[in-house]
């Protein structure tokens, strides 16, 4: 899991590389508690710094489709699918 004390952007974004690798961009989405836990990430502070995570992904080579699919577009799909 993403180190408790030192974790980065990078480190989030290698976990995300990780689950896409595993089982596919369809099924990754982010969570962010930013009012609900003790640290944050180095780089991710609050929610403004949120473009920081499009930036690495845009960087690592991953396309427009697969990141709005990543930062919100499953989700969306997901309420939809069970909401109707």
């Amino acid at each position: 899991f993403v180190h408790p004390v030192a974790a980065t952007v990078g480190g989030v974004v290698d976990h995300i590389d990780h689950i896409v690798n595993l089982i596919g961009p369809d099924h990754v989405g982010l969570g962010s508690d930013f009012d609900g836990i003790p640290y944050t990430p180095k780089g991710l502070e609050d929610a403004s710094r949120m473009p920081d995570i499009t930036r690495e992904l845009v960087k690592r080579g991953y396309g427009k489709e697969d990141i709005v699919k990543i930062l919100g577009g499953n989700h969306l799909r997901l309420i939809k699918e069970i909401a109707g």
